[in-house]
């Protein structure tokens, strides 16, 4: 009697067990289908907001769709997207993670500023720690962002290149894993295309001067003055400053 009941006790723990590990299961493939829905919910709201201005639906057509026309640059990162419509001008911005986006011309570009994060440190010892072994300390890349300089009413935006705020924890637990060196392995294709990225910016930003002995005078001095105040906001250093009002002026 008494291993009966133990058999009984024993089978239902593991029934409940089991009815509580597929509740936890059930409860995060909702959650997942919920968010998925939520980031489709924004970028078809990203696509509808911005298909008149930008020039296409970026939710109707897919990056290998837009890319296969040949009119458009497209960067996109862990959670970024960044557009370039080569036939008008015009860039767009998404923020996956913060549900952010904003679509601008690339004439109101001032500044392309590339950043590399290399905050995280990773602690490399020669032989075992315990005989007190020479230790370094190696930088390693984080992020890269790419910071965009306007002069309209959002003088300032920003779009994650690379990111992999994940990897310090990895490298300080795991140094020699092959899938966080298999990572650091993807850092310089990822920063040569973060330059690509500035360089295309900064190509749509020159097109301003296609333009510019075509616009009226109160339009430049209210550019200039426009990126005055910029500059007393400390927006835009001197250097900075300088060089937009001769592109402008050109």
């Amino acid at each position: 009697m008494g291993i009966f009941l133990t058999i009984v006790v024993v089978a239902l723990l593991i029934f409940i067990y089991k009815g509580r590990v597929n509740k936890v299961k059930q409860n995060k493939e909702a959650k997942f289908e919920e968010e998925v829905q939520e980031y489709e919910r924004f970028i078809n709201e990203v696509g509808e907001k911005t298909e008149a201005i930008f020039g296409t639906s970026i939710s109707k057509n897919s990056i290998n769709e837009l890319r296969k026309t040949g009119s458009f640059e497209i960067f996109h990162s862990s959670n970024s997207r960044l557009y370039i419509n080569k036939k008008n001008n015009m860039v767009l911005v998404i923020d996956e993670m913060k549900k952010d986006y904003y679509c601008f011309s690339g004439q109101d570009i001032v500044n392309v500023e590339l950043i590399e994060n290399k905050e995280s440190m990773h602690i490399d010892s020669t032989s075992p720690m315990s005989n007190r072994s020479a230790v370094s300390s190696i930088s390693l890349p984080v992020d890269i962002k790419i910071n965009i300089t306007l002069n309209n009413e959002r003088a300032f935006i920003s779009f994650t290149a690379w990111d992999n705020k994940g990897l310090n924890y990895q490298l300080r637990s795991y140094p020699n894993n092959p899938f966080v060196k298999a990572i650091l392995d993807e850092y310089p294709d990822q920063l040569n295309t973060a330059l690509s990225a500035k360089a295309m910016l900064l190509n749509e930003s020159g097109k301003q001067a296609i333009h510019s002995n075509n616009r009226p005078n109160s339009t430049l001095s209210d550019e200039i003055s426009n990126l005055k105040k910029m500059k007393d906001e400390g927006i835009l250093s001197e250097e900075e400053f300088n060089q937009a009002k001769s592109k402008i002026l050109a």
